[in-house]
């Protein structure tokens, strides 16, 4: 049975949301549905005991939405696959595709607004006191200091791509209530194994000068906007004003991967986007990310969503 945790509730309750019974069970998940002169939309949760929460929320609202939950003791990762919002909102402008991580103190009132019109599609993970203080320890011998010391060294606002990849194979997962259980968990554990690891690659950043940082953040941002076309490692390098070798080393070193598997994860994020958001074609949208043939966008999107962009197309039901 689930045993909802006092924020996610406080904002269901606020919203109108209500259990929909037809949909009891989605891979261990319940959905919560509202309709009403405020708009419509379904949130979707799982807990994984005390430990942890992942949810999905898929929300419109015809008028700005603003609501105010009382935190509890966590650490909560987000990601923003649509949005819009103001400086009202707890943590600034928030924008679509932002991802952030935050430490919430317990009993603390947060303040939120979400503006009308603009979908508002979020997937999170919340972790409990329980996960942070025990789990960890037991299962891999990481005790909270270094824990702390992980969440110190990650900005507020980050850019993981693999981040989003755990995201959304989390959302395409199809299972029983037994496997899902054990791949929820396990994703979340990859979540934050990349979370430490992003930790890492932010503490020995300081061999990169702030130049060449600056340059392959102009890159990536560059590279974001460009899904559709192919970019060699040698043009970016020139736009970077490195030579290859550099580039590829300093591009390695800053985001922690490759530059061709760090493509390839934009591209695949934006794939994703446009399969729930859109009612383009499969194959507009290899298209769209650079893919001429839909037989090989449908092979690379497997491998980084486990499931085809067709079954991934249906999750947009929930």
């Amino acid at each position: 049975m689930l045993i909802m945790n006092r924020s996610h509730q406080s904002f269901l309750q606020q919203n109108g949301s209500t259990l929909l019974e037809k949909e009891a069970e989605i891979c261990g998940f319940k959905t919560y549905q509202f309709r009403s002169s405020n708009g419509y939309g379904k949130t979707s949760i799982f807990e994984l005991g005390s430990r942890a929460t992942i949810s999905f929320s898929d929300h419109l609202y015809y008028n700005d939405f603003e609501y105010a939950v009382l935190s509890e003791d966590s650490v909560v990762i987000h990601q923003y696959d649509s949005i819009l919002t103001d400086n009202r909102f707890r943590i600034g402008q928030v924008h679509t595709g932002m991802q952030y991580i935050e430490r919430t103190a317990e009993n603390e009132v947060q303040r939120y607004i979400i503006k009308k019109g603009t979908p508002a599609k979020t997937i999170g993970i919340q972790l409990m006191p329980e996960y942070y203080d025990y789990y960890l320890k037991k299962e891999f011998n990481i005790g909270y200091s270094a824990f702390e010391e992980m969440l110190h060294c990650n900005t507020r606002e980050m850019c993981i791509p693999s981040l989003s990849a755990v995201f959304h194979q989390i959302l395409g997962f199809r299972g029983d209530d037994i496997s899902s259980t054990i791949f929820y968990r396990a994703k979340i554990d990859e979540a934050v194994s990349l979370l430490f690891q992003n930790a890492k690659r932010a503490k020995s950043g300081a061999a990169i000068s702030k130049t060449d940082y600056r340059s392959i953040i102009n890159i990536v941002e560059y590279m974001a906007q460009n899904v559709d076309i192919a970019l060699s490692l040698g043009e970016m390098a020139e736009c970077a004003y490195m030579s290859p070798a550099k580039f590829k080393y300093t591009f390695q070193s800053v985001m922690g991967h490759s530059f061709s598997e760090h493509f390839f994860l934009l591209r695949m994020a934006k794939a994703c986007d446009l399969l729930l958001n859109s009612n383009e074609y499969i194959t507009a949208i290899a298209q769209s990310v650079g893919y001429k043939n839909v037989g090989s966008f449908s092979t690379q999107f497997k491998r980084y969503a486990g499931i085809l962009p067709s079954e991934y197309r249906a999750t947009k039901v929930r």
